[in-house]
């Protein structure tokens, strides 16, 4: 899912890139609709434009003084109304609400004429039943999810996360439309029942330290075990195991697939980085997934994704140069930028010898 306002950011064709690397199905979400200047449309044909996808809008906004305040859904005619502070839902009426109704069903014609171009068995659906009102709201979800796995079209839903506007639709539809891990081409699974696991973030506590947090995709990780870091090619010991509820740490002595786990005592693991048990378990992975390319049921650059050497680091497009307030806070500044590279691996740290200052590019 990306959140998305009124301008294609270059963090958010970035992150984009990442998803289609990874071949992650996804969801747009339009934030900030509340605003006076919303313009979903536009947001639409932007996404289109600078992001080259074939959306989908499965919402349409309702509009009071040029600000969002419901929603109609276009599959199931439901609208919802948040007008009044509190969620009322209610099924579009034609007869009192005609202008609504015929933009509802133009836009739904239009997302099974998309789908058709992706999908043989609507298409012929279509074909045989001689329109698009005879398709049933089951047979046009059914092709979504289908088109969405693919990666072929993107579903844009859209509302207020400040207002709270549109969020339980949201909700809704990210677990109709996006896959469990289950239904995916899981490149994970040569590793079998060892650990894999892949850091996303990292956060300094003052009394907890560095403290790593690791998708886990098969296996388990256990308080204090020693990791192999498969692209820096080296094992650390790791040290206590947290469950994150928020800001709250519970420690626990193991965490199993599908858990986010909350790892301490890492001192070179980066954002990005894969994990697994030893050097052994990669060898044994690697084995795996090159007798299943063999068979075609993963992807060429599967190997790559799992043991290159971490994700791919943009190039610098803004720098500043730094400087400690004195010479005494040197040491200081120099390991809270070493802490911060951690952290974002796409912040860059270069000496400049002639000024001596401390350039930093991202």
């Amino acid at each position: 899912m990306v959140l998305l306002s009124y301008w294609m950011l270059r963090q958010t064709q970035t992150v984009w890139h990442q998803a289609n690397r990874y071949k992650v199905p996804r969801i747009v979400f339009v934030n900030k609709m509340d605003r006076v200047d919303a313009d979903f449309d536009m947001c639409c044909h932007t996404i289109e434009n600078k992001l080259d996808v074939k959306v989908v809008c499965l919402q349409i906004p309702i509009l009071e003084n040029n600000r969002i305040s419901g929603l109609i859904d276009v599959l199931t005619l439901e609208k919802y109304d948040w007008s009044s502070n509190t969620l009322k839902k209610s099924i579009l009426n034609k007869n009192s609400e005609d202008k609504l109704w015929e933009d509802t069903h133009k836009a739904r014609c239009a997302i099974i004429d998309t789908l058709t171009a992706y999908d043989d068995v609507l298409a012929e659906n279509v074909i045989n039943s001689g329109s698009y009102a005879s398709i049933s709201t089951s047979a046009i979800v059914t092709s979504l999810k289908s088109t969405i796995m693919e990666q072929a079209v993107v579903p844009v839903f859209c509302g207020s996360a400040y207002k709270n506007i549109g969020i339980e639709p949201l909700l809704d539809a990210i677990l109709l439309y996006l896959p469990n891990p289950r239904e995916r081409d899981d490149i994970y699974e040569c590793f079998g029942k060892d650990l894999s696991a892949r850091a996303f973030k990292i956060i300094h506590d003052k009394q907890k330290g560095a403290v790593t947090f690791f998708r886990i995709y098969s296996g388990e990780i256990v308080k204090g075990q020693k990791i192999f870091n498969i692209p820096k090619n080296s094992s650390e010991q790791s040290s206590k195991l947290y469950l994150t509820f928020a800001d709250e740490f519970r420690e626990i002595d193991k965490l199993g697939e599908g858990t986010i786990a909350a790892v301490t005592g890492l001192k070179h693991t980066q954002s990005g980085d894969l994990i697994s048990n030893s050097a052994a378990t990669v060898c044994s992975a690697k084995k795996n997934i090159l007798q299943r390319m063999s068979s075609k049921k993963v992807g060429e650059n599967c190997p790559e994704l799992l043991f290159g050497k971490g994700p791919k680091i943009p190039e610098a497009v803004f720098f500043c140069s730094i400087e400690p307030p004195s010479i005494s806070k040197q040491s200081a500044l120099e390991q809270a930028l070493s802490q911060l590279q951690r952290e974002d691996p796409s912040l860059r740290v270069t000496h400049d010898t002639e000024s001596g200052q401390i350039v930093l590019g991202g």
